[in-house]
């Protein structure tokens, strides 16, 4: 899951859109966003993601072919994020549903039931 998060935060600091939106899922795509409402979303709503320097794994809950992966994210500015990206298994491999902000230093991420 780490290796698709990393290619995925590469892809939205060199500006490669099209990459980022090939790491997403059919679930993600399904909702109608394109490569260019990916950018959109990430520019304006993830400033840390869309420009990240690198970031760092603090947690993951797993229930089959559902994770969330808890990360903190520090932009080319020092400026710092936390981050829970939905990851979905597909057949290909893992791929990214979503990511919604989270406070780091709080719990692991805890939304996905056992």
């Amino acid at each position: 899951m780490d290796a698709v998060i990393t290619r995925q935060l590469a892809a939205f600091t060199a500006g490669d859109w099209d990459g980022a939106y090939a790491l997403t899922s059919r679930q993600f795509r399904a909702a109608g966003v394109d490569a260019e409402g990916l950018r959109q979303i990430v520019t304006s709503g993830y400033p840390e993601a869309a420009d990240a320097a690198e970031h760092d794994v603090l947690g993951c809950a797993l229930v089959g072919d559902e994770a969330q992966v808890l990360i903190e994210v520090t932009s080319t500015n020092g400026a710092t994020t936390g981050l829970v990206y939905l990851m979905t298994r597909e057949e290909a491999g893992w791929r990214v549903s979503g990511a919604v902000e989270h406070a780091t230093g709080a719990s692991e991420p805890a939304t996905l039931r056992t």
